[in-house]
């Protein structure tokens, strides 16, 4: 149903005279649809309260049985709707959970798509298709100067890996009991909220991919080599399939069926954080500080969204995934792709440490505790 001005005015904190939502502000994605809706204050005599109200926020809704692409799903692939389902499940969790607002507000030059409201009615593992759900958020508007770019070039890829440096020391978990102090307690409290996400964080490992994903390796590369024009000598088919089981340990602590492996037989456990799980372009947002430098090494601010694929995992997986699926191709230009990626990788690692010491982790604890020998074997692997 549409919004009432008391609802909205209840949602929003404030009075709401009127609201509309543009043609233009409005996108219609496969599993959701969404839109920027516009709110025009009333006049109040309280002018503080007023102005704490949004003038505008950002509406997701997912009813999958009015989405074509799920029922089409739902009929194919019916696991994959029951997945689609858990991981809207997984970000109303996360949205409505009291330590991501505590990030949100502890963080300079950090800022999250904080819910106004999250509504949810999930059925997993009843018929998905009945599920539907709905988030008002906060909203990285154009007229409050956020932008996004296609790809990252180096000054926003540095500031979208040190934002990721801060939430894996924020949500950082480890293996084992924490200690009886006042980040342990944290730690603890991270440790619970991981078990209302994702046991294994991301979408794109093995546990989250059909049965015969492996299989279709060599003749997919082969496809796509025709296609490409690619060198024989590469031979990536090949090469993905043999280490695919050992990357999929390493990286993720999944067995060969996929599951996860317990804590104390996976060599990277102690080092697990939560995972934002998709972090690419499209779910950053840059906005320039106010009064801020605007030469090339001004820092913008980072808007964050998108937490659907939430969940365990070790930093180096964001990490990995946040360079090759979003990096400029300017990064890489005049050296090899290891070379280019490597100081990135470096300030990701001194900017995990600075984040762990100013929470109060001590040396060699927490995320002071891993190595950038340890760091790198595990981007190796995630990559």
């Amino acid at each position: 149903q549409p919004f009432g001005l008391g609802e909205l005015s209840h949602i929003l904190g404030g009075s709401v005279r009127s609201y509309s939502c543009y043609e233009t502000d409005a996108v219609r994605y496969k599993q959701s649809v969404a839109a920027r809706v516009r709110v025009l204050r009333a006049e109040t005599p309280d002018r503080q309260h007023r102005e704490k109200m949004p003038t505008s926020f950002f509406y997701k809704r997912a009813v999958l049985r009015e989405l074509p692409y799920a029922l089409e799903k739902a009929r194919i692939h019916p696991y994959k709707i029951r997945r689609d389902v858990r991981s809207n499940v997984v970000e109303a969790n996360l949205l409505s959970s009291d330590e991501l607002r505590s990030f949100a507000s502890s963080v300079g030059g950090v800022e999250v798509a904080l819910p106004y409201r999250v509504e949810q009615r999930a059925y997993p593992d009843g018929n998905p298709l009945d599920s539907r759900f709905g988030l008002c958020l906060r909203d990285f508007s154009p007229q409050e100067g956020w932008r996004q770019e296609a790809h990252l070039k180096e000054r926003e890829l540095r500031c979208a890996l040190r934002a990721l440096a801060e939430w894996h020391a924020f949500f950082w978990v480890g293996r084992g009991p924490p200690p009886a102090t006042d980040r342990g307690r944290q730690r603890a409290a991270m440790g619970r909220l991981s078990e209302r996400l994702w046991p294994t964080a991301s979408y794109w490992h093995l546990g989250q991919q059909p049965a015969e994903q492996l299989g279709r390796l060599r003749p997919n590369w082969e496809r796509l080599r025709r296609e490409f024009d690619f060198p024989d000598a590469w031979n990536l088919g090949e090469r993905l399939a043999a280490a695919a089981l050992d990357a999929s340990r390493q990286a993720h602590g999944l067995d060969a069926r996929h599951g996860a492996v317990a804590a104390d037989d996976w060599a990277h456990a102690a080092h697990r954080t939560i995972l934002h799980g998709d972090p690419k372009a499209p779910n950053f947002f840059f906005r320039a500080p106010p009064f801020a430098d605007t030469g090339a090494e001004a820092r913008p601010d980072l808007g964050v969204i998108d937490f659907q694929w939430s969940g365990l995992g070790l930093g180096a997986v964001d990490v990995a995934y946040c360079i090759t699926a979003s990096a400029d191709k300017s990064v890489f230009a005049g050296a090899t792709a290891a070379d280019a990626v490597r100081p990135y990788v470096d300030g990701y690692h001194a900017d995990l440490l600075r984040a762990s010491a100013r929470r109060g982790d001590a040396a060699g604890d927490g995320p002071g505790g891993l190595s950038r020998e340890a760091l790198q074997e595990q981007f190796e692997w995630a990559t």
